[in-house]
């Protein structure tokens, strides 16, 4: 691969599910994390922060559990710490192993105004390491910062994050149109 390809567009378009189902028919050392969506009773209800350390990649939708870990947003409730641990362990085990590629599936939320988090990010986007993942849209992330009441501080960062991604790689805006070519873009 050698550089960062990363994906963004709308919600429950198929971004991750593709970038998955790709990883998981590869042969390729990989680590990162991933986020889950969490249901019960056939609606979501929060979202999962699972570590990566190899494959195959875990599903992206799973079913709540009582005393369910890594759960960073919860009933409306947001949890960066869990984000902040996740980064961190990726960037531990990127130190200790060989690794073809870095998966962020998915990144440029409110986890950014975390500098806890956003310096990891930064060291591992800045490596030598290829990433690939999921880039939180604009739009999507416009609508999450009014949801949160987050400052627009959070949007100045997206427009670094995507900087710093595009200096090493690219960003492929995803439509109904092109979902079916991801898989083209991936064997680039």
């Amino acid at each position: 691969m050698g550089r960062h390809l990363f994906f963004e567009g709308p919600p429950r378009i198929g971004k991750s599910t593709c970038l998955r189902n790709k990883i998981n028919s590869s042969r390729i050392k990989i680590c990162g994390y991933t986020v889950q969506r969490v249901f019960c009773d056939g609606q979501i209800i929060g979202y999962q922060a699972a570590v990566v350390r190899e494959l195959p990649l875990p599903r992206v939708d799973i079913e709540f559990y009582r005393g369910m870990p890594g759960l960073f947003l919860f009933d409306g409730e947001s949890d960066v710490s869990v984000l902040e641990q996740a980064v961190s362990e990726v960037e531990s085990i990127i130190a200790g192993n060989a690794v073809d590629c870095v998966l962020f599936d998915e990144i440029g939320g409110v986890e950014l105004a975390s500098e806890a988090f956003l310096q990891p990010l930064l060291r591992i986007l800045t490596s030598d390491v290829p990433c690939i993942g999921i880039l939180k849209s604009i739009d999507n992330l416009a609508n999450t910062v009014k949801m949160f009441k987050q400052q627009s501080a959070i949007m100045e960062l997206h427009d670094m994050l995507t900087k710093t991604i595009l200096k090493r790689g690219e960003i492929i805006t995803v439509t109904q149109a092109n979902i079916d070519n991801i898989s083209h873009f991936l064997n680039k």
